[in-house]
């Protein structure tokens, strides 16, 4: 197999197992609480990250990471503890499906950072798809079906605080390693997830298939979908591995179509479409920036 090929394997399914975790919140979601399915994906996310660590024996690079950037851990784990609840509430409030689409909106934000920050611009070609994404979010936004307006705000808020991690990364830690990395996010997650369940005691015990999708889903969504896509960045190029990327959002449709018989609106699969040409415009040009 050509290395490219691989690259787009990895990458399709790296994107199937992060798809997969945003059907799966909602379906375990329905018969708990967002207390109770951040607590299960955080505790199992830490198992899983902490087994692959000792198996890859990367164990002992975790204290030295934590002393080496301990205040930019500190900021990333506040960042990503607002941007994280904020997303599962929106998963709650506005489903899947839209929820994944107006994600996509992060790849807009992270070229802005690139312009204040890093002094760059925008061409013709950007602008262009940077108005398309815009268009589409308005689009599912302002749509006359479900009438969402205000309720997409929490995964706008979600999307830009957690892209402003990515950006932190890419620019302060950006030599750690990718599973040291997910191991100590898990482990902010996970102490103050349970501290928060065990002062207002809203747990949930799941059975059956819900605890099942709680073990194994972060094992593919938080973990390997992580890994996966690093080890593709070195197999092919970011730009054309970015357009497998953007298409998350359809497998979250193909998978919810699956549980649910779900059926897309029309304003959906509009909106979607031009959020998704967009931010492959976009990331056409900012792989730089976005290799993160």
């Amino acid at each position: 197999m050509k290395k490219r090929y691989k690259g787009y394997l990895l990458t399709t399914i790296g994107v199937s197992f992060g798809a997969l975790a945003t059907v799966a919140v909602k379906y375990v979601m329905d018969v708990s609480n967002i207390e109770t399915v951040a607590f299960y994906w955080f505790l199992f996310a830490f198992i899983w990250s902490s087994l692959i660590s000792l198996y890859k024996s990367k164990y002992k690079l975790v204290i030295p990471a934590l002393i080496k950037y301990s205040k930019v851990w500190l900021l990333l784990a506040t960042l990503f503890l607002l941007s994280y609840p904020t997303w599962l509430y929106s998963v709650k409030i506005i489903g899947p499906v839209n929820t994944d689409f107006v994600t996509l909106i992060g790849v807009l934000y992270m070229a802005v950072l690139g312009v204040v920050f890093l002094k760059e611009r925008f061409n013709l070609f950007e602008t262009f798809g940077a108005i398309l994404a815009i268009l589409g979010l308005l689009i599912i936004t302002f749509n006359p079906v479900e009438n969402l307006e205000f309720k997409v705000t929490f995964i706008l808020i979600s999307t830009l605080v957690f892209n402003t991690t990515r950006f932190i990364v890419k620019k302060a830690i950006n030599k750690i390693e990718p599973i040291i990395f997910v191991l100590i996010r898990t482990i902010y997650g996970l102490i103050f997830i349970t501290l928060y369940t065990s002062i207002f005691g809203n747990f949930i015990e799941l059975h059956g298939i819900y605890l099942l999708m709680a073990i194994f889903v972060p094992l593919l969504s938080t973990v390997l979908q992580h890994l996966l896509m690093f080890e593709a960045y070195k197999y092919a190029d970011f730009s054309k591995l970015a357009i497998i990327v953007a298409l998350s959002p359809f497998m979250v449709i193909i998978y919810s179509f699956f549980i649910w018989d779900y059926i897309p609106y029309s304003y959906q699969l509009i909106g979607g479409t031009l959020i998704v040409l967009g931010v492959i415009m976009l990331k056409f040009k900012r792989k730089k920036i976005l290799k993160i």
